[in-house]
């Protein structure tokens, strides 16, 4: 006699020994992970999870099938981490023993990432979907794969086998699991909207905090931090210091960030948007609101002391006003202003040229001055190192274990590394190197092929978040930090949701083996 409990499960007479043995197994399992705790060292403690997730994975592979996906929810829970992760400093967290920090940026991203897992799991409509947006540009859907398999690779060669496995696992949900969301999520009308605003009204926030930190030369925070939140006091006080240059007292403003170079990188990433926005927001109130929101951005990137904001934001200024000319002069062939600002475009980088290397304030903005040598002196000195290691080992040496394999220290002791190049050619090897600049190299070409056949709307967010991904591969150059790397992901992933519905909207019948320029050359050209 059998008992239907949950279509298509039923309960048997088999239950009544299934039962004993599986509360032995927890027992015995429980035990096991008691001594383990006592005796292994803490390198080795992901071993106990393995079984858990062995369980889980088997428990979400028997789940029927049905389930409509919560759109609605998914893409909530990915505004709010977006929103989280800029506004709230990571180093302010509960620190409870023997658990991970929580903060509400890690608080959502667990509940994005099981009710991602469990829609992905229940949906068969959502599986099919992601594959085929993934399938839409495949010269970047290879890219990412190659890159992600060479992270799968290295992890065999890492000397600290147990520290690379966690990092890995925590990339998964950071880098990997961003992507492929955000690539499904971004076909659904309206979420790359959402994605984008909330970005800019965090943009405008950070913006406004940094300017109040510069004037009163710390984080307005510093002194309110309730005492059951604070961490590692020394961490604390690493990060809340003043982080002027050597040789230098002026202050540098980093925001909810830890450092000021990751909150310069930041704000580059995301200037495009408020360029954006202000060229497309109708009214002249509307206009004049985010004007300011654009002064009080720029205004903070200068009060980081950094040159990768100013970097960025020139890259953003020259590469949104060129191409934003040509798409005006393509839909408006009659009207002089396309065609006449196109023409400025090359006077105007000229000019800048010109006054960048004559003019010291500017020549130290963009190229940098002496301040800037003691940095300069230490990238050079760690590809000094580099190189001999990555000609001896050019497979990588596994996740997260650039630092230990470089062994470049700074004055105060710790490991650094200063640019992401470096860490990426001694974690994952020449492969994963080549990969990971394909795939960000290879979005620009995507993205503003994009941008000239979008309509108004989401479509045309194309072009800045292609500049967007361009200003990150270049700040790349001099920060290894890895902090805004979810957001790169999500806004990859973007760039393929966007290409699929371009694609759906003009017809292009691409096959799926086709390489990805081939197909954005036929849609551009449609």
């Amino acid at each position: 006699m059998t008992r239907a409990v949950l279509t298509p499960f039923s309960t048997h007479r088999a239950g009544r020994r299934i039962r004993p043995a599986s509360l032995l197994f927890m027992l015995v399992y429980s035990g096991l992970t008691g001594a383990a705790i006592a005796l292994l060292p803490a390198q080795l403690l992901f071993l106990l999870a393995i079984p858990l997730l062995v369980a889980v994975g088997v428990i979400l592979w028997l789940l029927p099938d049905g389930a409509a996906p919560p759109i609605a929810l998914l893409t909530t829970l990915l505004v709010w981490f977006i929103g989280a992760n800029t506004l709230w400093p990571n180093y302010i967290s509960i620190d409870l023993p023997g658990l991970p920090w929580i903060n509400p940026q890690r608080i959502v991203a667990f509940a994005l990432l099981t009710v991602a897992l469990w829609s992905y799991s229940t949906s068969a409509t959502m599986r099919t979907e992601i594959a085929e947006r993934l399938r839409t540009v495949p010269f970047l859907k290879i890219a990412f794969w190659v890159f992600w398999a060479t992270t799968v690779a290295t992890l065999v060669l890492s000397d600290q086998i147990g520290a690379s496995v966690n990092k890995w696992f925590n990339n998964q949900i950071f880098w990997t699991g961003m992507f492929v969301l955000a690539a499904w999520l971004g076909t659904k009308g309206g979420a790359i909207e959402r994605v984008i605003r909330v970005i800019l009204w965090t943009t405008i926030l950070v913006s406004l905090e940094v300017i109040y930190e510069y004037h009163i030369r710390q984080v307005p925070w510093l002194d309110h931090i309730p005492s059951f939140m604070t961490v590692d006091q020394a961490y604390l006080v690493n990060v809340l210091k003043s982080q002027s240059r050597a040789g230098t007292d002026i202050y540098r403003a980093h925001g909810p960030f830890t450092v000021s170079l990751l909150c310069a990188e930041y704000l580059a990433i995301v200037f495009p948007f408020l360029i954006h926005e202000l060229v497309i927001t109708p009214g002249l109130f509307r206009k004049l609101l985010m004007f300011m929101g654009c002064v009080a951005a720029l205004a903070a990137m200068w009060l980081t002391n950094a040159r990768s904001a100013m970097i960025g934001f020139f890259i953003a200024l020259f590469l949104y006003g060129g191409f934003a000319a040509y798409r005006y002069w393509q839909r408006e062939r009659h009207s002089l202003v396309g065609v006449s600002t196109l023409a400025m475009m090359p006077v105007v980088a000229m000019i800048f040229l010109s006054l960048a290397i004559t003019w010291p304030r500017l020549h130290n903005m963009t190229f940098g001055g002496a301040q800037h040598q003691p940095s300069s002196i230490a990238r050079d000195a760690q590809w000094a190192m580099g190189w001999p290691k990555i000609r001896h080992n050019p497979i990588g040496h596994g996740v997260g274990r650039s630092g230990q394999t470089l062994g470049y220290a700074n004055l105060g002791g710790q490991l650094t590394i200063d640019t992401y190049y470096l860490s990426l050619l001694l974690e994952y090897g020449l492969v994963g190197y080549a990969a990971f600049m394909a795939m960000f190299l290879g979005q620009l070409l995507v993205g503003l092929k994009l941008y000239l056949k979008a309509l108004p709307g989401e479509e045309s967010l194309a072009g800045p978040i292609a500049i967007a991904l361009l200003n990150f591969l270049v700040i790349k150059a001099v920060s290894s930090a890895e902090f805004n790397m979810p957001l790169a992901f999500v806004l990859l992933g973007f760039i393929i949701a966007i290409a699929w519905r371009q694609r759906q909207r003009l017809g292009a019948a691409a096959p799926a083996e086709a390489t990805a320029f081939g197909n954005y050359g036929r849609i551009a050209a449609a």
